[in-house]
């Protein structure tokens, strides 16, 4: 026998030792009564976005028909026993949980979990596949003891176990509450709650549900990693966004950062209902000594735990300050809603009415002995050819609706001096709304919103941009009413002679059989 074969099969013998292992495994089914299978799936569905961060990104399988759900998640890992391999064994475990459901109950399956050190030390330790077994590990660290690697071993299932616990508890909490539509079931005890059902005579549900999906488009820089549920049959939108955060008090530059919130909207016949929860501030990890103030509740000392029985000067300023800025939001949030859905129905293709001052091109064009199928087909053809990296920018894509919704921009490119080219060189971002029925499609583009080159030495954005002979609002840029004039003709020049090139390719697109 030669060398090579007997490398074959040292290694055959090798793989086949490690799948001869047998994995942890957490598995049970629990009965829920009176609970449909529709039911369970959405609740589920609502507890993998309250557990795990970015939960859509996660899911592997997301199949209501057959009432599954699979998912590849983590929780990190930090060694306890002194015998281990310190800062360079710390790191994620990461696992699979499977959910199934049917009428009455739900399966859970927890299994594969898997090691993997720290990839910034330069001597990482991976322990990989965890087994049932006393050496439980496929990966052996060199010069590690069989003693030595149970003990490890006892510290990485210890830790399992309990990250399962947290899992299964919260799970089952959440599958046996009663009602899937009850307001409350992701807010924060005494968090900040904004909810309310607002009834719309004479709309179905599916319109209604296109119009709060417009609505996450149009508000949002990318709805797409906004949104974290969506199902349209159901009618539920669910997802996670921020608002920036700088304090006005002096001294406080360690809480610069975001503060997050959740927006659930339960669409039914003839009204929806939208509940805004769940704050939290999060400081910027880059700050020096962040401070982060967490959950933000409704009492007078809204944030943290103090003992002190009078609150003091500093927290209750600083709870006003977080609490105004929530309520801005969530005033501003709620009126663009209901404006978006709550304004025309659009039985019909119609012109849209621009409000005071907006930069609008719109335009509904008739193509006899096309279905919607294929207009459809052909608009998305023609965002493939004409936008780069079109899959990424596309907020909408639904086919039974007739609807593409993208966001794109042109290069904007002005004469160095005139134009103020070494100043406000980059692009100009808009949205791009197709919608097709059989015959017929209509485009409008709108938002049109200037962003300078950050590469420029003194970048000016102009923001958003308006039909007005001075078109933007900056203010202190030290530019006179002509300066500003010749700018806008620029912008305006440039804006144009980009919507008739969109509108010629779209048009020779469409027209295809």
């Amino acid at each position: 026998m030669n060398r090579i074969t007997i490398s074959i099969l040292s290694l055959l013998f090798f793989s086949n030792s490690i799948f001869a292992q047998e994995g942890i495994i957490y598995e049970k089914e629990i009965t829920v009564e009176n609970a449909t299978k529709e039911e369970l799936f959405l609740k589920a569905r609502y507890w993998m976005t309250a557990f795990f961060d970015q939960s859509d990104k996660q899911l592997l399988i997301e199949d209501e028909v057959e009432g599954r759900l699979l998912a590849h998640s983590s929780f990190f890992f930090l060694p306890r026993t002194t015998i281990s391999h310190g800062r360079s064994a710390t790191g994620p475990i990461e696992y699979d949980i499977d959910i199934t459901v049917e009428d009455g109950a739900y399966t859970y399956r927890i299994s594969d979990f898997t090691h993997i050190g720290d990839v910034r030390s330069p001597t990482s330790t991976h322990y990989g596949f965890i087994s049932k077994e006393d050496l439980c590990t496929t990966q052996k660290p060199r010069f590690t003891s069989k003693k030595r690697m149970r003990k490890i071993c006892e510290d990485l299932k210890e830790q399992i176990e309990e990250e399962v616990r947290k899992l299964i508890s919260s799970l089952a909490v959440k599958m046996k509450k009663e009602g899937v539509s009850q307001v409350n079931e992701l807010v924060h005890p005494n968090g900040i709650v904004y909810s309310e059902f607002v009834e719309i005579e004479n709309m179905s549900k599916a319109e209604i549900y296109e119009k709060c999906r417009l609505w996450f488009a149009k508000n949002f820089s990318n709805s797409n990693e906004v949104l974290e549920l969506e199902n349209k049959e159901l009618g539920e939108l669910f997802g996670k966004s921020s608002i920036f955060y700088k304090s006005r008090f002096f001294g406080r530059d360690n809480t610069i950062g975001e503060i997050w919130f959740n927006i659930r909207l339960q669409i039914k016949d003839n009204g929806y209902q939208y509940t805004i929860s769940d704050f939290e501030h999060i400081a910027d990890p880059t700050n020096e000594a962040p401070q982060s103030y967490e959950f933000i509740s409704t009492e007078e000392c809204c944030y943290g735990k103090s003992k002190r029985k009078k609150i003091s000067k500093y927290k209750r300023k600083t709870c006003e300050e977080l609490k105004a800025m929530i309520e801005y939001k969530a005033k501003e949030l709620t009126s663009s809603l209901q404006y978006t859905v709550g304004a025309i129905e659009e039985k019909e293709l119609l012109e849209d009415q621009a409000a005071e001052g907006e930069i609008i091109f719109s335009k509904v064009v008739a193509i006899e002995g096309r279905s919607k199928e294929v207009l459809f087909k052909n608009g998305r053809l023609w965002l493939n050819s004409f936008i780069e990296n079109s899959s990424e920018q596309i907020e909408i894509q639904d086919e039974a609706a007739g609807e593409l919704y993208v966001k794109n921009f042109m290069k904007y490119n002005p004469p160095l001096l005139k134009g103020g080219g070494l100043t406000s060189k980059g692009a100009i971002w808009y949205d791009l709304r197709i919608q097709v029925r059989d015959g017929q499609y209509k485009f409008t583009v709108s938002n049109f919103d200037h962003v300078a080159s950050l590469v420029l030495e003194t970048p000016i954005s102009f923001g958003i941009l308006s039909s007005e002979e001075i078109c933007f609002r900056l203010k202190n840029v030290g530019l006179t009413k002509k300066r500003k004039r010749k700018y806008c003709n620029y912008l305006n020049k440039c804006i144009v002679e980009n919507m008739v090139l969109l509108e010629e390719s779209l048009v020779e697109m469409m027209q295809r059989k």
